[in-house]
């Protein structure tokens, strides 16, 4: 499928901006803050893409293999989604996908023999599911429909994103998991603060109706989702 396709289909899939009335700085501010989101999905994209290296070279489910598989495209398709909402509020934004944005997890130090088990526990179980909470909180505050619709179809993706990582940590045996214990609780307070210092960044732009929330409540969520989400699953499966 080319990038046009790509766009074409996200088009026909999307509604239409509702943007009669709304002052052309918030717009531009607004537009800014997605096709920052772009990059960052773009992001996401690359670490799937390694990911899905990982797990499919292994043993294991063909339903795991599948999703992990899926995961870097469901991630290139989230950028399109955010770059053709920054379109729609600013014209003068490419909706062609941007560079990618630096970001990558923070690995705490482990024997090279459990990195590549750490990397898709991190990347999954960790910052898919940080970033799930974050597109929960967003989509729960939206009301415009373009936004809200985009919103929605990249919450569900990331679910299933977290689930790559759980599905994986059932192929691993007592000895990698009770390595990964003890790194696992420092790899969640480094994900944690690149999110807070990605946050601190960006520009303050309060425009919950349009997908965009606050530093305040981004850092809130993010700091409440490690606590009450990523650290009790990691527990539940004896990760943490």
């Amino acid at each position: 499928m080319s990038a046009r396709t790509l766009d074409d289909a996200i088009a026909g899939t999307l509604p239409a901006a509702e943007l009669d009335g709304l002052d052309p700085a918030l717009r531009t501010a607004i537009a800014r803050a997605w096709r920052e989101h772009a990059a960052s999905e773009r992001a996401e994209a690359n670490a799937l893409a390694r990911v899905a290296a990982i797990v499919t070279s292994e043993p294991g489910p063909a339903d795991l293999h599948w999703i992990a598989l899926r995961g870097a495209a469901d991630e290139l398709r989230h950028a399109a989604i955010c770059a053709h909402v920054a379109h729609a509020y600013d014209s003068s934004l490419s909706p062609v996908l941007p560079q990618a944005r630096a970001f990558a997890p923070l690995l705490p130090d482990i024997a090279a023999e459990h990195r590549r088990a750490l990397r898709v526990i991190v990347q999954c179980c960790v910052q898919e599911t940080l970033a799930a909470a974050y597109l929960e909180q967003a989509h729960a505050r939206a009301t415009e429909p373009l936004a809200r619709a985009a919103l929605r179809a990249l919450f569900s993706d990331e679910i299933d994103h977290g689930r790559i990582g759980y599905g994986y940590a059932a192929t691993l045996g007592p000895g990698p998991r009770r390595a990964l214990a003890q790194v696992l609780p420092v790899a969640v307070e480094r994900c944690v603060a690149q999110w807070r210092t990605r946050v601190r960044t960006l520009p303050d732009v309060a425009a919950p109706a349009h997908g965009v929330l606050e530093r305040a409540t981004v850092e809130s969520t993010i700091e409440s989702a490690a606590r009450d989400l990523v650290l009790p699953g990691l527990r539940a499966v004896d990760l943490a």
